[in-house]
């Protein structure tokens, strides 16, 4: 086009983008154009050229696609540099032809129009070749969002204006024919051309028309009395391939939604370009497609596009700041972070004074303190205010900041000035500015390389100053104000929006998962919402992410969109890949400028970080790594820094000994946490030392930053580490709380072995490893988790049978343990035979070693019990106590141990030996008390077991009946506080609680039943459903439930239909075994 003179007008006056894929179709958009303006120079980077012009009220600019280039890729790419050229575009359009789907519903014909627009669970646009082959059929993924709200408001009203009026498509087309008689291509082609064949009517090959074609397969339609094409709204169905088949055409269409016609392009902008698709229909989708009615189905297309601006009034951008540098990268979908903003503003508040005030916003990174101060910036646009923003990574960012401020002032003083000498003057210009305004400090994380920060602060003047940081030490600069994770809500909220319209409620849970594993860390949210978005991942299958995370944590955390990311370091001179950020990213630069000084020392913390990762995401306290240093027989190199050397008083025989510098390691902590790379830190006293913790994404990041080899030896020595406390306590010393907390540690550390070194290397698997294994598998035996233990030991035996004799002690000692983890799992068969088997190969054990044997016999004795062979377990029992008799006396704790089992396990069983038992236990309880405390584990079994015998069915003395309850009740409550509610001691004396209250003559029912579904529900948590206790705990509930009603509830038939030799099986196996 030609014209005499052109408006000109700069990038950022363009506000309406219409691509445009074909030449047959720009060429009807820019021939529609009421004015066409002058061609304006291309930006570094942007491949694509444009047609400038003004279209019903609005500048728009038009691109197009390369020749040659088509599909949903070629699309994206030019919709991308776009972006980048036209930084003020707010509406979007892809206009051009499609293939139609004809059907009795929607009598679409050559020439209509297509808007895409939603239907049921579709956005308006659907991929139809995007997905996964499955056994059956071909299931599509992924969701394309929806036309902006904007644009769906407007169809509406064009939409209900049709129904009275005609649309302008025809008076527009006129008007272009007026304008360029020699578009006569764009002409209505005869409608004896429109020819709708059946579908299963295949094209003649190598005919250009349809003439030889089988004309008895044509579909006769009615003549349209209206010439005017007519406008539809629905589906549009977009993929990389062109339809010609018109059996699939319908198949796709139905399995769609009911899609109206096909296109190309489409599916690559909807979640990223935000636009609404306009769609000329040039074919119906099949072999007899051809190129006559193009022209004129995009000359239709842009018609409409051209009708539909009509209704969006041009835009106006909101009044911003007199002089504003704030970036660009403000986010598109900020969410939630109301409490934050308010507290700025009310430091911010209306009483203006002289003296700026400062306010820090602190966090780790990828909390969202940039976005939180752009957030603030853009609405105090509403407000008087000048807007100015330093980059505060270095001295040099923040003067180049300075540098496009007097830029932005452009005040003619200002220009021939050093760059040096520009922040100087800037800063007294604004010391003395009428106007109020703000500057915010970003990115001010390493205070001792900005030392000289103060020097760019203005000291006066009616503004206030904002920073960010991750630095946790700026008190001095000014009031901080920690910024917390994002709430659960706004995380899923942030999560889940990418999804439109399906049931997203549904899948909250699942989502809050998530939020919760990575941290509430709004900048790893928003990048695992890009990632399902990028693996099109459907709602519905929201609760597999998790797992999908655990396998793939690096790449996930890394990831970065290749288009529209905002975040990254809020510079304007780099491109966009050169500043994306991702959650990585930001530790990665803390950790580098914690270990930038005293390199030996730094390298030590950073050790001590790196390990801190491999144990569980729990407070850490300092106590481990005391135990670790004390108990090791080499100081390890990154602890040497906090031992000091002291000498005791005398100089004569003075003595040389190091003690642990509880304040050195509080000072390495404190400085981790100032670069947020620690979040909670506790002084604590100094006999418990200090606690602290890592975030859980920090945590992943500072183990996938290692190679897999390192992260081997980290597991290995985070193994070491709790081995060392392990070694350090006696357990029955310890509270629940530090059960608890070794127990964590111990399961991250299994995990971290599971997942870091190859079968064959793990914990137990080689000899170097079978020590530290044996410990934890000793701790898990305390804390009742006996199948982890009996896993391990099994690895340490094997291993061990390898490299020694099966007469070692060490060996005798695995067995020991093995056998008495699997009477715990109710494997009575196989600790028989493990025991069995030793008894019978070891011929001249030592000391130790016949002393490892009783307790093997006394196992032996206990599977027999568990087996019902009474007769056989008492005699091995027997024989047990008196070897142990024999060699340790009467009240040695092993003799103690089988006396008890041959109480609970043997006599108790017949009920003429109540009496004996009774008298047994009450002799153990005696010694037990005297010898060990009242609150020893083993004193507190003798009282579970007292309790249990003086509560049993056939009792009928009150005051027994009375004593065994406050027994149980005793028993029960300290087993509660020392091992938890789930441990197997607990669940064994609640059992017996329940059968008591069951069978007490005031028939306590209720209490029984709630007790014992209690207990229920703990074992076939811990134990799992297959455990004979789990099944007894089932028959014990169901004869309960029996006793409760006359007639049997349905539930209490099932349970009753459990397996349980007699009453007495009610209870479980002996506590001495728990």
């Amino acid at each position: 086009m030609a014209e005499a003179v052109q408006k000109r007008l700069q990038h950022r006056d363009y506000r309406v983008a219409i691509i445009c894929p074909l030449e047959v179709e720009m060429s009807a958009m820019r021939y529609m154009l009421d004015e066409e303006h002058a061609k304006l120079p291309s930006k570094d980077g942007d491949r694509n050229r444009y047609i400038f012009g003004e279209l019903s009220g609005h500048n728009v600019v038009i691109a197009f696609l390369p020749q040659g280039t088509v599909g949903v890729g070629a699309a994206t790419r030019v919709a991308t540099d776009m972006k980048w050229t036209f930084p003020k575009i707010l509406l979007r359009l892809l206009v051009g032809i499609g293939g139609g789907v004809p059907g009795p519903e929607k009598d679409i014909r050559l020439g209509d129009v297509v808007i895409g627009m939603p239907a049921d669970d579709h956005g308006g646009v659907v991929q139809y070749d995007l997905g996964r082959e499955t056994t059956s059929s071909f299931e599509r993924t992924g969701f394309l969002e929806p036309p902006p709200i904007e644009w769906r408001n407007a169809v509406v009203e064009m939409q209900s204006d049709h129904r009275i009026h005609s649309n302008r498509i025809g008076e527009y087309l006129s008007k272009m024919f007026e304008k360029y008689p020699g578009l006569r291509d764009y002409r209505t082609p005869p409608q004896q051309t429109d020819i709708l064949f059946l579908p299963e009517s295949i094209h003649l090959p190598d005919q250009r028309t349809c003439q030889e074609c089988d004309h008895t397969q044509i579909i006769e339609r009615v003549a349209r009395q209206n010439k005017t094409p007519t406008i539809f709204y629905g589906l549009i169905a977009s993929g990389n391939r062109v339809q010609k088949n018109a059996k699939a055409r319908d198949q796709i269409s139905q399995d769609a939604g009911g899609a109206l016609c096909f296109e190309m392009e489409a599916a690559g902008l909807m979640n990223d370009f935000h636009c609404v698709v306009i769609r000329g229909i040039a074919d119906y989708s099949d072999s007899h497609k051809n190129k006559h009615w193009q022209p004129y189905g995009a000359a239709s297309a842009a018609g409409t596009a051209k009708e539909l601006l009509t209704y969006m009034a041009p835009l106006v951008e909101t009044q911003s700041a007199s002089y504003s540098t704030i970036p660009k990268g403000r986010v598109n979908d900020f969410m939630g972070r109301q409490e934050e903003l308010d507290q700025i503003g009310s430091f911010f508040s209306d009483n203006v004074t002289n003296q700026p005030r400062t306010l820090i916003l602190q966090a780790l990174g990828g909390q969202g303190k940039s976005q939180i101060a752009l957030e603030y910036c853009h609405q105090a646009l509403c407000v008087d205010q000048d807007l100015f923003w330093i980059n505060a990574s270095s001295e040099s960012t923040a003067t180049q900041s300075y540098v496009s401020i007097a830029q932005e002032l452009d005040d003619p003083a200002l220009r021939h000035l050093q760059d040096s000498d520009k922040v100087k003057h800037v800063r007294q210009i604004l010391e003395h500015w009428e106007q109020r305004w703000l500057m915010v400090f970003d990115n001010f994380d390493d205070p001792k390389t900005f030392s000289n920060v103060r020097d760019f602060i203005p000291i006066a003047g009616k503004g206030d100053i904002l920073f960010t940081s991750r630095y946790g030490g700026l008190e001095r600069l000014g009031k901080v104000l920690e910024i917390p994770p994002l709430p659960t809500k706004t995380g899923v909220e942030l999560l889940l929006r990418h999804f439109w319209n399906p049931p997203i409620h549904e899948h909250v849970p699942e989502a809050s998962r998530i939020v919760e594993r990575l941290g509430g860390l709004p900048l790893a949210i928003d990048q695992a919402a890009s990632y399902i978005k990028y693996c099109h991942m459907q709602v519905s299958e929201i609760g597999q992410f998790l797992g999908i995370y655990e396998e793939q944590r690096q790449k996930i955390l890394e990831y970065v969109p290749e288009d529209f990311w905002e975040y990254g370091m809020m510079r304007t001179e780099a491109s966009a890949k050169e500043r994306a950020v991702s959650a990585f990213t930001t530790w990665e630069m803390s950790f580098k400028q914690l270990c930038s000084t005293e390199p030996e020392r730094q390298k030590a913390v950073a050790h001590l970080l790196k390990i801190s990762a491999f144990l569980a995401a729990i407070p850490i306290r300092e106590e481990l790594i005391i135990n670790y240093w004390a108990r090791s027989d080499t100081e390890p190199w990154w602890l040497h820094d906090y031992g000091d050397e002291k000498s005791t008083a005398s100089a004569d025989c003075g003595e040389i000994f190091t003690c642990w510098n509880h304040e050195k390691f509080w000072d390495t902590i404190f400085k981790a946490k100032t670069l947020s790379l620690l979040n909670n830190v506790h002084h604590g006293q100094i006999s418990r030392g200090s606690t602290f913790s890592l975030h859980l994404l920090i945590r992943d990041w500072l183990q996938l930053r290692e190679n897999p080899q390192q992260r081997k030896v980290f597991t290995l020595e985070s193994a070491e580490i709790l081995a060392a406390s392990i070694q350090a306590k006696k357990f029955s010393t310890l509270n629940l709380g530090e059960k608890q907390d070794l127990l964590l540690h111990m399961d991250a550390i299994l995990w971290n072995d599971k997942e870091f070194s190859l079968a064959g290397n793990r914990l137990g698997e080689n000899i170097g490893t079978c020590d530290i294994a044996r410990q934890f598998a000793d701790f898990f035996t305390f804390c009742g988790r006996y199948s982890i233990a009996e896993e391990l030991l099994s690895s340490v035996l094997n291993t061990r049978l390898n490299v020694t004799s099966d007469e070692d002690e060490v060996i005798l000692e695995i067995i020991a343990s093995l056998s008495e983890a699997k009477l715990n799992l109710g494997k009575p068969e196989d600790a028989e035979q493990i025991c069995h088997k030793q008894l019978h190969r070891t011929h001249k054990p030592s000391r130790k070693g016949r002393v490892l044997m009783v307790r093997i016999k006394r196992n032996l004795g206990s599977a027999l019990v568990y087996q019902g062979k009474i007769d056989a377990a008492e005699k091995v029992l027997r024989e047990a106590l008196y070897m142990a008799d024999s060699m340790f006396g009467a009240e040695n704790y092993e003799s103690l141990i089988i006396k008890r089992n041959l109480a609970t396990d043997v006599l108790i069983k017949r009920t003429d030996k109540l009496e004996e038992t009774e008298l047994i236990l009450r002799e153990i309880l005696e010694v037990a008390r005297r010898r060990f405390g009242k609150r020893s584990q083993y004193t507190v079994g003798c009282v579970h077991d007292l309790g249990r015998v003086l509560t049993w069915p056939s009792i009928e003395d009150h005051f027994k009946l009375d004593e065994g309850h406050q027994l149980l009740r005793e028993a029960l409550s300290i087993r509660r506080k020392l091992y938890g509610r789930e441990h197997p001691s607990t669940l064994a004396c609640m059992g017996d609680m329940g059968r008591y209250l069951m069978h007490d003559q005031v028939r306590r029912f209720q209490e029984a039943e709630e007790v014992l579904r209690e207990m229920l529900e703990m074992r076939e948590r811990v134990l799992g459903k297959e455990h004979p206790q789990t099944k007894w705990a089932l028959w014990c509930l169901g004869a309960c439930q029996q006793r409760m009603n006359q007639s049997l509830s349905t539930e209490a038939e099932q349970n009753l239909q459990k397996p349980a030799r007699n009453e007495s099986d009610i209870h479980g196996f002996s506590s001495t075994n728990a």
